[in-house]
Protein backbone atom coordinates (compact mmCIF):
# COMPACT_ATOMS: atom_id res chain seq x y z
CA UNK A 1 0.00 0.00 0.00
CA UNK A 2 2.77 2.29 0.79
CA UNK A 3 4.91 1.53 -2.52
CA UNK A 4 1.15 2.47 -4.45
CA UNK A 5 1.60 5.73 -2.50
CA UNK A 6 5.09 6.54 -3.46
CA UNK A 7 4.54 5.75 -6.41
CA UNK A 8 1.36 8.12 -7.44
CA UNK A 9 3.04 10.94 -5.70
CA UNK A 10 5.84 10.39 -8.03
CA UNK A 11 3.85 10.26 -11.03
CA UNK A 12 2.02 14.02 -9.56
CA UNK A 13 5.93 15.80 -9.14
CA UNK A 14 7.15 15.31 -12.48
CA UNK A 15 4.19 16.97 -14.36
CA UNK A 16 3.96 19.86 -11.86
CA UNK A 17 8.11 20.52 -12.25
CA UNK A 18 7.75 20.32 -15.88
CA UNK A 19 4.91 22.68 -15.71
CA UNK A 20 6.64 25.50 -13.85
CA UNK A 21 9.97 24.78 -16.17
CA UNK A 22 7.35 25.25 -19.25
CA UNK A 23 6.28 28.86 -17.35
CA UNK A 24 10.21 29.75 -16.89
CA UNK A 25 11.17 29.31 -20.49
CA UNK A 26 7.71 30.98 -21.54
CA UNK A 27 8.89 33.98 -19.65
CA UNK A 28 12.62 34.21 -20.63
CA UNK A 29 11.59 33.87 -24.18
CA UNK A 30 8.96 36.94 -24.33
CA UNK A 31 11.79 39.03 -22.44
CA UNK A 32 14.57 38.20 -25.01
CA UNK A 33 12.09 38.47 -27.58
CA UNK A 34 11.20 42.12 -26.43
CA UNK A 35 14.80 42.68 -26.33
CA UNK A 36 15.33 41.76 -29.66
CA UNK A 37 12.61 43.79 -31.25
CA UNK A 38 12.96 46.71 -29.18
CA UNK A 39 9.97 46.71 -27.47
CA UNK A 40 9.81 47.44 -23.42
CA UNK A 41 7.08 47.27 -21.34
CA UNK A 42 5.05 50.06 -20.50
CA UNK A 43 5.78 51.48 -16.87
CA UNK A 44 2.70 51.16 -14.92
CA UNK A 45 1.13 54.45 -14.20
CA UNK A 46 -0.16 55.49 -10.97
CA UNK A 47 -2.26 58.22 -11.71
CA UNK A 48 -2.36 61.86 -9.43
CA UNK A 49 -5.07 63.44 -8.45
CA UNK A 50 -4.53 67.10 -7.96
CA UNK A 51 -7.05 68.57 -5.22
CA UNK A 52 -7.68 72.45 -5.60
CA UNK A 53 -9.20 74.62 -2.57
CA UNK A 54 -11.07 78.04 -3.96
CA UNK A 55 -11.29 80.33 -0.97
CA UNK A 56 -13.88 83.23 -1.66
CA UNK A 57 -13.74 86.44 0.48
CA UNK A 58 -16.68 88.32 1.29
CA UNK A 59 -16.70 91.97 1.77
CA UNK A 60 -18.71 93.79 4.27
CA UNK A 61 -19.77 97.42 2.55
CA UNK A 62 -21.61 99.67 4.70
CA UNK A 63 -23.64 101.90 2.76
CA UNK A 64 -25.17 105.67 4.21
CA UNK A 65 -28.28 106.65 3.16
CA UNK A 66 -28.46 110.39 1.97
CA UNK A 67 -32.17 111.54 3.15
CA UNK A 68 -34.23 113.08 1.04
CA UNK A 69 -37.16 115.01 0.76
CA UNK A 70 -37.99 118.80 2.17
CA UNK A 71 -35.45 119.73 5.94
CA UNK A 72 -37.00 118.62 9.06
CA UNK A 73 -36.36 121.38 11.45
CA UNK A 74 -35.92 121.92 15.46
CA UNK A 75 -39.26 122.66 16.66
CA UNK A 76 -37.74 123.71 19.88
CA UNK A 77 -35.82 126.23 17.80
CA UNK A 78 -35.86 129.45 19.04
CA UNK A 79 -38.12 131.73 17.29
CA UNK A 80 -38.26 135.79 16.18
CA UNK A 81 -41.54 136.97 14.76
CA UNK A 82 -41.48 140.12 12.37
CA UNK A 83 -44.09 141.83 14.18
CA UNK A 84 -41.78 142.67 17.43
CA UNK A 85 -39.10 143.15 15.00
CA UNK A 86 -38.22 146.69 13.72
CA UNK A 87 -37.90 147.15 9.72
CA UNK A 88 -35.43 148.79 7.76
CA UNK A 89 -37.60 151.70 6.85
CA UNK A 90 -41.62 152.19 8.45
CA UNK A 91 -44.38 149.81 6.77
CA UNK A 92 -48.12 150.49 6.64
CA UNK A 93 -48.35 146.65 7.48
CA UNK A 94 -50.57 146.02 9.68
CA UNK A 95 -49.75 143.50 12.99
CA UNK A 96 -52.38 141.92 14.43
CA UNK A 97 -53.87 138.34 14.61
CA UNK A 98 -55.22 136.96 11.29
CA UNK A 99 -56.93 133.63 10.48
CA UNK A 100 -56.30 131.14 7.70
CA UNK A 101 -57.81 127.87 7.03
CA UNK A 102 -59.18 128.25 10.51
CA UNK A 103 -56.00 128.53 12.44
CA UNK A 104 -55.44 132.02 14.36
CA UNK A 105 -52.26 133.07 13.60
CA UNK A 106 -51.19 135.64 16.82
CA UNK A 107 -48.41 136.91 15.29
CA UNK A 108 -49.23 138.30 11.91
CA UNK A 109 -49.03 141.14 9.48
CA UNK A 110 -51.66 141.97 6.74
CA UNK A 111 -52.11 144.18 4.49
CA UNK A 112 -55.64 145.34 3.37
CA UNK A 113 -55.53 145.54 -0.61
CA UNK A 114 -57.54 148.42 -2.05
CA UNK A 115 -57.71 149.47 -5.96
CA UNK A 116 -56.25 152.58 -4.39
CA UNK A 117 -53.70 151.91 -2.00
CA UNK A 118 -51.98 149.18 -0.40
CA UNK A 119 -48.86 148.67 1.87
CA UNK A 120 -45.32 148.43 -0.63
CA UNK A 121 -42.41 146.58 0.18
CA UNK A 122 -41.16 145.74 3.88
CA UNK A 123 -37.57 144.93 4.57
CA UNK A 124 -35.62 143.52 7.97
CA UNK A 125 -32.40 142.73 8.22
CA UNK A 126 -32.13 138.91 9.73
CA UNK A 127 -30.67 138.91 13.07
CA UNK A 128 -27.77 136.81 14.05
CA UNK A 129 -28.21 133.30 14.18
CA UNK A 130 -30.82 133.01 11.78
CA UNK A 131 -31.47 130.19 9.37
CA UNK A 132 -34.67 130.23 8.57
CA UNK A 133 -37.79 132.59 7.30
CA UNK A 134 -41.27 130.98 7.90
CA UNK A 135 -45.02 131.72 7.96
CA UNK A 136 -48.19 130.73 6.42
CA UNK A 137 -49.24 133.14 3.54
CA UNK A 138 -52.79 133.28 2.05
CA UNK A 139 -55.61 135.56 1.48
CA UNK A 140 -58.75 135.90 4.04
CA UNK A 141 -61.81 134.77 3.39
CA UNK A 142 -63.48 137.71 3.96
CA UNK A 143 -62.98 139.68 1.16
CA UNK A 144 -65.32 142.12 -0.53
CA UNK A 145 -63.65 140.99 -4.36
CA UNK A 146 -64.38 137.36 -3.84
CA UNK A 147 -62.29 136.57 -7.12
CA UNK A 148 -59.88 138.72 -6.30
CA UNK A 149 -56.13 137.40 -6.45
CA UNK A 150 -52.74 138.56 -4.43
CA UNK A 151 -49.26 137.60 -4.98
CA UNK A 152 -46.96 136.74 -2.39
CA UNK A 153 -43.31 137.35 -3.25
CA UNK A 154 -40.21 137.27 -0.61
CA UNK A 155 -36.54 138.54 -1.33
CA UNK A 156 -33.48 137.31 0.27
CA UNK A 157 -30.94 140.00 -0.54
CA UNK A 158 -31.51 140.62 -4.25
CA UNK A 159 -32.49 137.14 -4.77
CA UNK A 160 -36.59 136.37 -5.18
CA UNK A 161 -36.73 133.32 -3.41
CA UNK A 162 -40.98 132.37 -2.95
CA UNK A 163 -43.40 133.92 -5.63
CA UNK A 164 -46.94 132.55 -5.15
CA UNK A 165 -50.22 133.80 -6.56
CA UNK A 166 -53.50 132.80 -4.17
CA UNK A 167 -56.77 133.66 -4.63
CA UNK A 168 -59.18 134.61 -1.65
CA UNK A 169 -59.25 131.66 1.20
CA UNK A 170 -56.26 130.07 -0.39
CA UNK A 171 -53.30 129.60 1.73
CA UNK A 172 -49.89 127.97 1.86
CA UNK A 173 -46.34 127.17 4.12
CA UNK A 174 -43.59 129.84 3.13
CA UNK A 175 -40.21 128.13 4.59
CA UNK A 176 -36.84 129.58 2.75
CA UNK A 177 -33.41 129.27 3.95
CA UNK A 178 -31.96 132.79 5.37
CA UNK A 179 -28.58 133.66 7.19
CA UNK A 180 -27.32 136.14 9.51
CA UNK A 181 -27.43 139.60 8.65
CA UNK A 182 -29.88 139.09 4.93
CA UNK A 183 -32.22 142.08 3.67
CA UNK A 184 -35.36 139.82 3.97
CA UNK A 185 -37.92 141.88 1.75
CA UNK A 186 -42.19 140.73 1.48
CA UNK A 187 -44.47 142.43 -1.05
CA UNK A 188 -47.72 141.72 -1.58
CA UNK A 189 -49.54 142.58 -4.82
CA UNK A 190 -53.33 142.89 -5.97
CA UNK A 191 -54.80 141.26 -9.06
CA UNK A 192 -58.14 142.47 -8.90
CA UNK A 193 -60.80 140.38 -10.88
CA UNK A 194 -61.47 142.59 -14.71
CA UNK A 195 -59.09 145.20 -13.08
CA UNK A 196 -59.00 147.66 -10.55
CA UNK A 197 -62.71 149.27 -10.16
CA UNK A 198 -61.49 152.75 -8.74
CA UNK A 199 -62.53 152.79 -5.49
CA UNK A 200 -60.49 153.00 -2.15
CA UNK A 201 -62.88 149.64 -0.51
CA UNK A 202 -60.36 146.54 1.05
CA UNK A 203 -60.80 144.25 -1.60
CA UNK A 204 -59.32 141.14 -0.16
CA UNK A 205 -56.36 140.96 2.94
CA UNK A 206 -53.23 139.73 2.15
CA UNK A 207 -51.98 137.97 5.59
CA UNK A 208 -48.39 136.35 6.47
CA UNK A 209 -49.49 134.40 9.30
CA UNK A 210 -46.57 134.13 12.06
CA UNK A 211 -44.17 135.54 10.21
CA UNK A 212 -40.67 134.30 12.11
CA UNK A 213 -36.92 133.66 11.59
CA UNK A 214 -36.00 130.42 13.26
CA UNK A 215 -32.48 130.56 14.88
CA UNK A 216 -31.02 127.13 15.04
Amino acid sequence: MSHLRSERAFQGFWPAVVTGAVSVVCTAALIWFGQERGVVPSPVTTPTVTSQTTTTATATVTVTATPTGPPVHNPSAAATYLDALESVERTNLVAETAALGGTDYIHSLTNPMASCSQAGPATWVAPAGSERLQAEVGVGVGAAEPKARVAFLVTVGSTEVFSKVLAVGEHEPLDVAIASGDRLTIETRFIPEGGFRGNCNTEAVAVWGDLRVLNG
